[in-house]
């Protein structure tokens, strides 16, 4: 398989699973690109945040529009208004780290991810705890610190806080995260060009796939069973997460 090809498979599979469940894209892409393509964190990161862009706005655009009342918009506004001030802090903390340590870090939030996907534990324990909406901008602020530091949209850190913190159905929440972590990428991005991190090629490949996988994600979201594409990709993350520690490990 060429370069390009990898690529282009590689932007298919970030639009189809980051729209499906509103987690933006870095969740896919990162350990894909550092376990099977040879890319570092450092390198990595950047890229992914520019390919969240068109999930994001197609993900959040198809999911309004055939839904309406699932973008909470309060939610929207108070999650990306936290956000970019954590994109800052975010992105001074991932120019000065390591590598090794920003893998073990970014490790330990993807095996956090995918054992709540597979319903390994329960952070709500079946009851609703309700925060006030002021404290979205909290969560937003710890949403910009992972998605410059970690190359995701915030996803990862959005959707599990509106369901169990805030009480808002699963579309909901995936609506509303994709809405929000367009300008929490955007800011993401601002960061690092400003640091000279971003790196551009392959860009077209990525982007172009993840553009149309993107639409088809967030239609299949409707139509499939959520519990088994949690499983699904809960499954693939697990088994990145040991891959990518092995990798990171192995360098000792």
């Amino acid at each position: 398989m060429s370069k390009a090809q990898q690529y282009l498979l590689l932007g298919t599979i970030t639009g189809l699973i980051s729209a499906a469940l509103g987690i933006g894209g870095g969740g896919v892409m990162i350990p894909i690109m550092t376990v099977f393509l040879g890319y570092t964190m450092k390198e990595a990161v950047p890229l992914s945040l520019v390919v969240i862009i068109p999930i994001a706005t197609v993900g959040g655009l198809v999911h309004t529009l055939s839904m309406p009342q699932s973008a909470q918009w309060i939610a929207v506004f108070l999650i990306a208004a936290g956000s970019i001030g954590g994109t800052a802090i975010g992105a001074y903390l991932h120019q000065h780290m390591s590598n090794r340590y920003l893998s073990l870090l970014f490790s330990s939030l993807l095996l956090f991810s995918a054992l709540k996907l597979l319903g390994v534990f329960d952070l709500s324990n079946g009851e609703m705890i309700q925060f006030p909406q002021w404290t979205m901008i909290i969560i937003g602020i710890f949403a910009g610190i992972s998605s410059a530091l970690f190359g995701i949209g915030g996803g990862l850190i959005n959707v599990p806080a509106f369901t169990i913190l805030y009480g808002f159905s699963m579309h909901s929440a995936i609506t509303s995260s994709m809405l929000a972590m367009i300008i929490t990428t955007f800011s993401s991005i601002f960061m690092h060009r400003k640091l000279s991190q971003l790196q551009t090629d392959k860009l077209q490949y990525l982007i172009g796939a993840a553009f149309v996988s993107a639409s088809a994600g967030a239609f299949l979201s409707k139509q499939i069973n959520p519990s088994t594409l949690k499983m699904l990709f809960g499954i693939f993350l697990l088994y990145t997460t040991f891959r990518f520690l092995k990798g990171v490990l192995k360098k000792d």
